[in-house]
């Protein structure tokens, strides 16, 4: 029985339903496919859109602060900003030398002015370099100073006299 062709030529009614709905599911993907090119192109343009804005918006703010600069007024302006900056977070840390400045400001005495200041925070320490116009200012600014409940021992390591006859001291002094 060799080359027996069973066939009858005869087609076999298809199923119309299961071709109708793979084909309805692959439009389906396909729409989901171009809707996510679509949104994502439109995304890529508008943080391309973005990137421009902020690029020529930093262009333009360096130029703005090239031309501010230029003038050396401005200069001075910006850099007393940036101190004021620089002073406020200071104050806002509670910074023990700001603390210890104020202290040797309410002690200071009329006639003496501060020509150097140098603090020590690990040995708690001051050592300032003082003007008096006489010596009787000499004496009420180590009294004002060690009446101070803030400072425990105040030395007066030198002094001596001006070419103007201002009386020059440095003091010693150890904080509380």
């Amino acid at each position: 029985m060799v080359n027996i062709n069973l066939s009858t030529n005869q087609a076999a009614p298809q199923d119309n339903r299961g071709s109708a709905s793979a084909k309805g599911g692959i439009l389906v993907v396909e729409i989901i496919l171009l809707a996510i090119a679509v949104i994502s192109g439109g995304l890529m343009l508008w943080v391309n859109n973005i990137d421009n804005k902020v690029a020529a918006t930093e262009a333009a703010y360096d130029e703005k602060i090239a031309v501010l600069m230029a003038n050396a007024r401005n200069k001075d302006i910006v850099d007393f900003q940036n101190r004021l900056s620089l002073t406020d977070e200071l104050v806002d840390r509670k910074n023990l030398t700001l603390d210890v400045l104020q202290e040797v400001e309410r002690g200071l005495v009329s006639g003496v002015y501060i020509t150097a200041y140098e603090a020590d925070k690990e040995a708690k320490t001051l050592k300032l370099e003082c003007v008096a116009d006489n010596y009787e200012a000499v004496a009420r600014q180590v009294l004002s100073f060690k009446s101070s409940s803030y400072f425990s021992e105040v030395a007066v390591k030198n002094t001596s006299v001006s070419n103007e006859g201002k009386n020059v001291f440095s003091m010693d002094i150890k904080l509380n």
